[in-house]
C-alpha cells in the first residue's frame, strides 16, 4: 500500500511540474546524440538506464544490461526533438544462456534545415546537420549476479560539406547486490578513435554513469548519477493492469512523463519530456518480443544441469559433477542443498588426483562403451571400457561397468 501511495504522489508531482516548466538542457557536444536515449520507456523513466534496461535500446546505453532482456527483441523509435530534430532508433538483441548479442542504427537529422548566409549575411541557400551511429554489443554472465558488457559505435557527422567520423568503445557491469535490487556503473567512450583529424580537432569525452534501481512485481524506482556528480536522473514505472505500466520522472534539467502498452509480442511507449528554452520532445517507440522466454529456458537449463551433476556426482566424476553444478549457478541462484554438495565435492576434490580432463577422456570411452554394449559388439564395448580405467583406475562405476562386460563375455562363450 505504502509503495502505491508513494509512486502515485510521486507521479502526480511530476505532471504538475511538466505544466509547469523545467530548465533548459545543457549546450551539445560530439557524440550527443548517445544521450538522448534509444527508447521511450527510459526516457519517461527520466533518462534512466544504467540498471533498468529491459530491451534492445540497452545497446546504446550499457551493453551489460543485455543479459536482462527476455526474449529476441526487436526495437525502434522515432522522436521530434526540439522542434527542430527527427531522431530515429532501430535495434535487435539475440539472447543466449551465458551471453548476448545485439546491435542497432542511431540517425539524428534536421527536419527543417538551416539558412545558409555568406559573410554578409546573404542568404546563398541551406545546410543540414545529421549524425548517425553503427552500434554492436556483447553481454556476459559471469554468475546469476554479476554481468558485464561491451560495446562498439561507429560514429559518423555530417555538417554542411564537412563530415568525420569516431569509433568509440564501451564497458558495463551490473550486479544484482540483493534479489530486487541491482547497482550498475558504465563507460561510455572509453577508447575514442578520430577517423579525421585533419578535418577536426574534437573527441568524445569519456563518461562515467552509475546507476541503482528497486525492481518489485509491478513497480521499479531507478536512480543514475554521472561522473560530474550534478547531472542525476530519477525516475519510475508503475503497472496498473496486466498491460498497462504508468512512467514518470525528473532529473538535472527536465521533466519527463509516459505510458506504455504491452499487448502478446507487442509492446508500444509513449513519453514526453519538457524543456522551456529549446522545446519539448516526444518520443514514440515499439518493441517486438518473441521466441522462447529465456526465464523458461533457464530454468530448464538449470534442471538439466543439476541432474547432471548428482549424476556425475553418484557416479564419481566428481569434477564434471562441479562443472556442471558451478554451470547452473552462473544462470540461476542454486538452493541451499546444491551449495551444500559442492562444498562437499570441493572437500572430496582436495584428496582426489583425477583431473577434469581425464574425467572427460573416461567418461567418452564410458559412453561409446554402452553404445556399443546396445549394439552387441561386446568386445569392442570391453576395449572402450579399459580404456575408461586408464584414465581413472579406480573408479566404482568403471569397475562396475567392466564386470558386467566381462559376464556378458562369459555368457557369450
Amino acid at each position: 500500500m505504502l509503495k502505491s501511495v508513494f509512486l502515485i504522489i510521486f507521479f502526480v508531482l511530476n505532471l504538475i511540474f511538466f505544466v509547469g516548466g523545467s530548465q533548459a538542457l545543457d549546450a551539445g557536444q560530439p557524440g550527443a546524440l548517445f544521450s538522448y536515449g534509444a527508447d521511450a520507456r527510459s526516457f519517461a523513466m527520466g533518462r534512466t538506464y544504467v540498471t533498468n534496461s529491459k530491451d534492445a535500446s540497452s545497446v546504446y546505453r550499457n551493453p551489460a544490461c543485455l543479459v536482462d532482456v527476455p526474449k529476441m527483441s526487436f526495437l525502434f523509435m522515432s522522436a521530434s526533438m526540439f522542434q527542430a530534430y527527427s531522431y530515429s532508433v532501430l535495434s535487435f538483441v539475440y539472447p543466449g544462456l551465458y551471453e548476448t548479442y545485439g546491435g542497432g542504427l542511431i540517425n539524428l537529422s534536421d527536419s527543417v534545415g538551416f539558412i545558409k548566409t555568406d559573410k554578409d549575411n546573404n542568404n546563398i541557400g541551406s545546410f543540414n546537420d545529421k549524425s548517425s551511429a553503427l552500434c554492436l554489443g556483447y553481454a556476459k554472465q559471469f554468475d546469476h549476479k554479476l554481468s558485464y558488457g561491451i560495446g562498439f559505435k561507429m560514429f559518423n557527422r555530417e555538417l554542411d560539406v564537412s563530415s568525420d567520423s569516431f569509433f568509440v568503445f564501451d564497458l558495463g557491469l551490473n550486479y544484482k547486490i540483493l534479489d530486487k535490487m541491482t547497482i550498475g556503473a558504465v563507460l561510455n567512450n572509453i577508447y575514442v578513435m578520430n577517423n579525421a583529424p585533419s578535418m577536426t580537432a574534437d573527441t568524445i569525452p569519456m563518461v562515467w554513469r552509475g546507476g541503482i534501481s528497486y525492481a518489485d512485481n509491478d513497480w521499479i524506482i531507478a536512480y543514475d548519477i554521472t561522473d560530474s556528480f550534478d547531472q542525476w536522473y530519477l525516475g519510475a514505472e508503475y503497472k496498473l493492469l496486466d498491460m498497462l505500466y504508468l512512467r514518470s520522472g525528473i532529473n538535472y534539467n527536465e521533466l519527463t512523463f509516459g505510458i506504455g502498452i504491452e499487448y502478446l509480442m507487442f509492446k508500444f511507449d509513449l513519453a514526453l519530456g519538457k524543456q522551456e528554452t529549446i522545446g519539448d520532445t516526444m518520443k514514440f517507440s515499439m518493441v517486438l518480443n518473441f521466441g522462447d522466454d529465456k526465464k523458461e529456458v533457464i530454468k530448464k537449463e538449470c534442471d538439466k544441469l543439476i541432474l547432471e551433476g548428482s549424476m556425475y556426482q553418484e557416479r564419481g566424476f566428481y569434477n564434471l559433477s562441479r562443472q556442471s553444478y558451478s554451470s547452473a549457478g552462473t544462470i540461476a541462484e542454486l538452493t541451499a542443498e546444491i551449495k551444500e554438495q559442492i562444498e562437499k565435492l570441493d572437500n572430496i576434490l582436495k584428496l582426489k588426483t583425477y583431473s577434469l580432463a581425464d574425467e572427460k577422456q573416461a567418461w567418452e570411452h564410458i559412453q561409446k562403451a554402452r553404445e556399443l554394449l546396445k549394439a552387441d559388439r561386446v568386445m569392442d564395448a570391453y576395449n572402450e571400457a579399459k580404456n575408461a580405467e586408464k584414465y581413472m583406475p579406480a573408479n566404482r562405476s568403471i569397475m562396475e561397468l567392466l564386470k558386467f562386460i566381462e559376464n556378458s563375455l562369459e555368457n557369450q562363450y
